[in-house]
């Protein structure tokens, strides 16, 4: 019998072939277009990865250093003068831990000559705002800050923001001074009528606290108005929801009254964060007669 053979070249097409052939002519356009998005996108991560800035970089570690702690409660203590305001340090920690929030301590960054300001991108303390000084160190000492801020909020919005500074003021020698970003009137003078008894817990954690007199914004007029931090620094981001600015004074940060302070300093923030919502906007309902102050008024 003979049979007829055909070459591989002459031969028909398969079913299978013609189906494989129809699928690479219905999807090489497609595999084209995905393999050339792939290369884009590989070639700016590259040019990213090559390309950040040098402020995103950690700062010089032998003008200071951090500590931070994260909390997914959407707040924040930080004492950006750990070192420079005495014992603001331990402060911040206490009152993370009574809070339930993430911490941010900047320890050192007070160099002979001039102190890098930290919570924003300046150096030179106790100097009006204008005569404070831009550098490249300063810089990068304020964005390491403000990442670690971020961070220690634990990816959440931030809620509550409450920096802690010292004074040595002896015309205000025990007097807590708040400057506020995000507080009503009405919110201020709750917490103003229910400092008594805030104090009181204090003074049940340590009988021989001091009598502290709070002035708030903006019910009150401030002396320390953290002025400078609110034209450049940290407190005009809008980041937060709520800020406060403490100046607690120097008879309330001996040792035997720090963890007192704490327990007062939780007291304020929780009343805070028990008031109403506020508004979207940090600067509505924040006027006070602190803004009248020049803005580089005693700068913390």
């Amino acid at each position: 019998m003979y049979h007829h053979v055909t070459s591989r070249k002459n031969r028909e097409p398969s079913k299978y072939q013609n189906f494989a052939f129809h699928l690479y002519a219905r999807d090489k356009n497609r595999f084209k277009a995905t393999f050339g998005t792939f290369v884009i996108a590989a070639a700016a991560l590259s040019i990213f990865c090559t390309a950040r800035p040098a402020a995103a970089e950690r700062p010089d570690p032998s003008l200071g250093r951090f500590e931070a702690q994260s909390a997914n409660q959407g707040m924040v203590v930080a004492a950006p003068h750990g070192t420079y305001d005495i014992r603001t340090d331990i402060l911040a920690k206490n009152v993370a831990r009574m809070l339930g929030a993430g911490y941010v301590i900047a320890l050192g960054f007070s160099p002979t000559v001039s102190r890098v300001n930290v919570n924003r991108p300046t150096e030179g303390a106790g100097r009006v705002c204008e005569r404070e000084r831009h550098t490249q160190r300063a810089r990068e000492v304020y964005d390491h800050y403000v990442g670690l801020i971020e961070k220690s909020s634990g990816g959440k919005p931030l809620r509550l923001y409450v920096e802690l500074h010292g004074h040595t003021s002896l015309p205000f020698s025990n007097r807590l001074e708040i400057a506020t970003v995000g507080i009503s009137l009405e919110e201020a003078r709750r917490v103003k009528e229910r400092f008594p008894a805030f104090l009181a817990q204090a003074k049940a954690a340590y009988p021989a606290y001091p009598e502290l007199d709070l002035r708030m914004e903006p019910v009150d007029k401030v002396f320390f108005g953290a002025g400078c931090n609110k034209k450049i620094g940290y407190l005009s981001t809008g980041r937060m929801a709520r800020a406060l600015h403490m100046e607690i004074p120097r008879s309330a940060r001996v040792p035997e009254a720090l963890e007192a302070t704490a327990v007062l300093v939780n007291a304020i923030a929780r009343a805070v964060m028990n008031n109403s919502d506020p508004p979207l906007n940090p600067d509505q309902g924040t006027a006070s007669e602190a803004g009248k102050l020049p803005l580089g008024s005693p700068a913390r």
